[in-house]
């Protein structure tokens, strides 16, 4: 037999497998004849014996003792997830209205309890709908509009593992529970309570906040200083942060600084068709513990009442970023690692004023490619791009198929953010059924 290569040292690469000889956990054998020949899973050689050693986690079953760094590849040996099961924090769901009451049950993995909840009809020209257990079931915010309801008829309650819907007929703008139109909820839980809190110089009414899966949701009154401070609790420093004014005839920004797109002095009216309009007086800057804001009335009015989501990047549960588009299509095309299988993808452009797009793993044709979205910055029904590869889902991201220009467009930055369907890999995470497929 051939002498065998040390992936360790890159030596007699002739004779090693694709990867390494114990990296992964089966090797592909060029040294005996039969090239290609994929030989036992875990195991090194091509004689299909076991040798009795594993990798330096303890896993594997091979002929020599692979050497230091190099393991079997399986998924206890990809690291642990903080969130194992993202059921438990973020769940996405389609329902139709009924026109009266009615209780919307989850249908993930586990039970999950929301505190935020955005709700959009996509078969009617509805508008986004926000609703959060900060501010109570009282309480609906728009991104479309500037102004928040009150409607104690919408969302009545957050339930254990979903949530209970009056006929909305309070709602002056948008609806949640008409009579059979179809909705979509995109969902978090934060904690499932809340308090003030006291870590900047505005004491927040109430901070709800799940450190371990990052996400918060606050709110507070502005005091228009500059450089106010209010606390939100994550433990690091968030990646997003959702602004909404509650009554004072201003827009809802998002901003976005892990990316690198003009961090702190940048933001996004979320119901405009618009590239980010520069400012240095909404959300400056962030720490562990505080966003600092500016005097901009969209954000920190003296007097007014303002609703914030915040959101920081965890591993295997929620991911933000940036690609830049090819305006080409299939293998050419930017491909997104996300570390999970997405349930929810947000992208917006940053260079150009084109349509801010949400697209998920729920709704209508749930076979790659995706070909369902809806703009978050318009109240149009939701589109179908039909005869027309978009969007696929992959077990650990996601990949462009067109060249739109809402996602793809030639030498355009485009920031998004994701949220998990379930996690790729590590030790005690969920089961969960492959779903995508390709058509």
């Amino acid at each position: 037999m051939a002498e065998l290569g040390n992936p360790a040292t890159g030596s007699n690469e002739a004779y090693s497998s694709i990867s390494g000889l114990y990296n992964p956990a089966f090797s592909v054998d060029y040294g005996t004849g039969n090239s290609g020949q994929i030989v036992n899973f875990g195991q090194g050689v091509a004689d299909n014996s076991d040798g009795g050693n594993a990798d330096g986690n303890g896993y594997g079953n091979f002929k020599y003792a692979p050497p230091s760094g190099f393991l079997a590849l399986c998924t206890k040996n990809l690291p642990d997830q903080a969130v194992p099961d993202s059921s438990t924090n973020f769940q996405g769901i389609a329902y139709t209205g009924n026109g009266s009451t009615q209780d919307i049950t989850f249908t993930g993995n586990s039970n999950m309890q929301p505190d935020m909840i955005w709700v959009r009809s996509y078969s009617h020209g509805d508008g986004n709908l926000f609703i959060d257990a900060a501010r109570g079931t009282g309480k609906v915010g728009y991104s479309g509009q500037t102004n928040e309801d009150d409607a104690t008829d919408a969302v009545t309650a957050f339930n254990s593992d979903g949530f209970s819907l009056g006929d909305g007929s309070e709602l002056a703008s948008g609806t949640i529970n008409t009579s059979t139109r179809t909705y979509a909820a995109f969902c978090w839980a934060a904690g499932n309570s809340g308090a003030s809190n006291t870590a900047g110089t505005i004491n927040t009414t109430s901070n709800f906040v799940d450190a371990t899966a990052g996400i918060s949701c606050i709110t507070y009154t502005g005091n228009g200083s500059d450089n106010a401070t209010i606390g939100h609790g994550l433990g690091a420093t968030p990646t997003t942060v959702i602004v909404n004014p509650r009554s004072n005839g201003d827009h809802m920004q998002i901003v976005n600084w892990e990316t690198g797109v003009s961090a702190f002095t940048e933001d996004v009216n979320m119901n405009a068709g618009e590239g980010p309009n520069s400012s240095s007086g909404r959300v400056k800057a962030a720490s562990s513990t505080l966003l600092t804001l500016g005097t901009d009335v969209n954000v920190n009015r003296s007097g007014g009442t303002f609703f914030a989501w915040a959101f920081r990047e965890i591993a295997g549960f929620s991911r933000f970023g940036t690609y830049t588009g090819t305006g080409n299509t299939e293998e050419s095309s930017p491909m997104c690692w996300c570390g999970f299988m997405p349930e929810m993808v947000v992208l917006f452009p940053v260079s150009t004023g084109d349509n801010k797009e949400i697209r998920d793993a729920f709704r209508g044709n749930l076979f790659n490619p995706i070909d369902h979205s809806w703009a978050w910055n318009s109240s149009n029904a939701a589109s179908t791009n039909t005869g027309h590869n978009v969007m696929d889902l992959t077990a650990n991201g996601f990949k462009m198929r067109s060249s739109s220009s809402g996602h793809n467009s030639n030498d355009v930055t485009y920031v998004f953010f994701a949220f998990a369907k379930r996690p790729f890999g590590g030790g005690n995470v969920a089961p969960g059924p492959a779903q995508a497929q390709w058509t």
